[in-house]
């Protein structure tokens, strides 16, 4: 499998990247499929090597095919091919409704009306419904149909530089649509559609979390309680996961391996006296499987769970007929079966963090435990805990840097607390649950539990708050992420194994990433850019010079909160800027900007350019949704470019694009178009 595996994901990679048609890929296959067979035949040296290339290159067409097949823009009744906006729509919740600040949200399958046929298409939307005044929730529930003739928006991205890919990440799950219905817009039907297996899955989910709600006091420790035991995060505190997040310790909010493993330890034990015989294993297998795979898709079957389902379920079938597994053979194995499933989980951070964390415990673990021999048994064991938690780290730093932008400092004194505990508070929940029938006993141990939870939040907050406890800012490219990680392993053959050539090659890593790394800084002090970000009804600018920048914009926005950290805050850690007040080379007026020779007039509200700024400008940037006439001022003006920024109208904007259109000018919205970024 450890051979299969990367010839698959070249594979993956190269399809989606380059997006070979299915003719060029099936041709592939039946050419390197014929080779392989034809080598295959020979016995001499030189033809066992074309075989072993003939067979690499027929998996890698084998994953470029996967990636195809699983993109259901190539299905022909994919929701883009089939979907138009005059179309009636009905849709089917797949999911109970999720409450948001100003809506319920929800995940459907659609079926549209095309010749005034209903036709099922391939491909989800998400549905948000509007709250009333009362903020009640709409009397729909998973399986409800729902039936509309609002146009679907197309789901897109925010457009601001280093921002996350959430479009793609939303094609990845089969979804290109969303819409927003008021009250009026919509109306339910009568018909149900649901699966029972489901049903069972979301009633069981409904019930933990009423059983959590109910037992535990405090809305932030039934929040993590449910996070913990079935990965439900929509009752989690945003700071909360903030703080857990920069102490290194997010995992155990996020249904992960460690959880499985803790329950599969607490089955174990349970069985420890039952007997070695057939029968007995068998029934063993069979109960332990049963609870982990259901346990799995109870908390949503994300990558990491999955990974553990199936090493686990690997673990169990060879303990059965009494053989060991290998730990790389079985991590191997439970990757390529989930990239056969679903190829688009190659992108998943969960996936990258879940592999990348085994693999380097399983390398790295026990040569570090044995750096250092300890006598004492309960020593021994807080060493080794320590070891587990310092290997993992090893090959996940260069995929932590490059996702999250930072580095927890404390992640091993945080993880010898929180890891402990957090598995004492999942064995009592799960004591919770098995005694709700009985209130005074639930009650009591949802009590203790409490407790507990708020003792690990506060330990956690309070780490949080060390102004050491995070090295926040950092940037990787993809290339430097790659580069690091290769380093990193050579590094480690040659320790381990003092091998020659693995110091050379650790060598010429670093050198290459160093190199990379002085080009971007090199690219970073010559950067002079203006940046009008698309953050929803909100002004911001940035004036970027060098390693700075200068803000422009809603003051709001430099709080440090959600708006800045999730619309700015990518933006400028991809840059690697600081900000500064003022700036030289920069010259502002009330409604102008000089930057070098570059002359951009800002146009506020109600309030018209002076008549000194009445003069050529490069760029004229529209902000307030102002009600003045363009015509006058672009004659005077004579800009290159206008740009609307997100705090107009649709409808203003609308009227301004007609307007540059006559004049033939460029136009640019930030709120449908994303960001615009001048070079000066």
């Amino acid at each position: 499998m450890l051979r299969i595996l990367p010839a698959i994901i070249a594979g993956i990679v190269i399809e989606w990247y380059l997006q070979f048609p299915l003719v060029c890929l099936l041709v592939a296959l039946v050419i390197f499929g014929a080779a392989a067979l034809a080598f295959s035949f020979a016995a001499s040296a030189k033809n066992l090597l074309h075989f072993g290339i003939s067979l690499q290159l027929l998996f890698i067409s084998m994953g470029g095919l996967l990636v195809w097949l699983n993109d259901t823009q190539h299905q022909p009744f994919a929701i883009t091919k089939k979907y138009a906006d005059s179309a009636v729509v009905v849709a089917t919740l797949q999911e109970p409704l999720v409450e948001k600040n100003k809506s319920y949200k929800a995940k459907a399958t659609v079926q549209v009306f095309v010749n005034d046929k209903l036709q099922n298409v391939k491909g989800e939307i998400i549905v948000y419904l509007q709250k009333d005044t009362a903020g009640l929730m709409p009397p729909l529930e998973y399986g409800s149909q729902i039936i509309f003739k609002k146009p679907l928006q197309r789901i897109s991205n925010a457009g601001n530089p280093g921002g996350f890919d959430y479009q793609r990440y939303c094609a990845f799950h089969g979804l290109y649509y969303q819409v927003f219905l008021k009250g009026s817009e919509y109306e339910t039907t009568s018909v149900k559609v649901i699966t029972p297996f489901n049903q069972l899955l979301f009633d069981v989910q409904k019930w933990v979390l009423e059983s959590f709600q109910k037992r535990i006091p405090g809305t932030r420790e039934a929040g993590v309680a449910e996070a913990l035991l079935i990965g439900y995060r929509n009752d989690l505190d945003v700071d909360l996961v903030q703080s857990y997040s920069n102490t290194g310790v997010v995992h155990i909010i996020a249904i992960s391996g460690m959880h499985l493993g803790l329950i599969y330890g607490l089955l174990v034990f349970l069985f420890k006296r039952a007997g070695k015989s057939s029968t007995t294993l068998w029934i063993r297998a069979v109960i332990i499987l049963a609870t982990l795979w259901g346990f799995s898709l109870l908390t949503g079957a994300a990558p990491s769970i999955m990974r553990s389902a199936i090493m686990f379920t690997f673990l169990v079938l060879g303990e059965t007929q009494k053989r060991k597994a290998s730990i790389y053979n079985n991590l191997a194995s439970s990757a390529l079966l989930i990239l056969l499933f679903d190829p688009f989980a190659l992108w998943d951070v969960g996936f990258q963090l879940s592999y990348t964390a085994v693999l380097s415990i399983a390398i790295f673990a026990t040569p570090i435990t044995n750096l250092w021999y300890i006598k004492n048994k309960w020593y021994r064991k807080f060493w080794q805990l320590n070891t587990v938690t310092l290997a993992a780290q090893i090959l996940t730093y260069p995929i932590v840097a490059y996702h999250f932008h930072q580095f927890p400092n404390l992640f091993l004194i945080t993880n010898i607390v929180a890891v402990p505990l957090s598995g004492l508070i999942l064995y009592g929940l799960i004591i919770l649950l098995a005694v709700s029938f009985i209130p005074l006993l639930a009650d009591g141990i949802g009590f203790v539990v409490k407790w507990c939870i708020w003792g690990m939040n506060t330990f956690i907050e309070a780490v949080s708050k060390l102004s050491f406890a995070l090295i926040d800012g950092i940037y990787f490219t993809i290339p430097q992420a790659a580069v690091l990680l290769l380093c990193i392993m050579a590094t480690s053959w040659w320790l381990m194994r003092r091998s020659p050539k693995a110091f050379v090659a650790a060598a010429l890593f670093l050198a290459l990433f160093f190199g990379l790394r002085t080009m971007q800084l090199v690219q970073n002090e010559r950067q002079q850019k203006l940046i009008v970000y698309n953050v929803p009804q909100h002004a911001a600018i940035d004036l970027v010079q060098g390693s700075y920048y200068q803000f422009i914009g809603d003051s709001i926005l430099l709080e440090d909160g959600f708006l800045q950290n999730f619309h700015l805050k990518p933006s400028r850690v991809f840059h690697q800027i600081e900000r500064v007040d003022t700036m030289p080379k920069l010259v502002l007026a009330n409604n102008a900007i000089q930057l070098g020779n570059k002359k951009i007039i800002i146009l506020r509200n109600d309030i018209e350019p002076t008549n000194s700024e009445m003069v050529a400008a490069d760029m004229l940037i529209i902000s307030g949704n102002p009600k003045l006439k363009l015509a006058g001022l672009l004659q005077a003006l004579k800009p290159q470019i206008i740009v609307a920024d997100a705090t107009n109208s649709r409808y203003k904007i609308s009227q301004w694009q007609k307007e540059a259109e006559t004049l033939h000018l460029p136009f640019h919205a930030v709120a449908g178009q994303g960001a615009y970024v001048l070079q000066w």
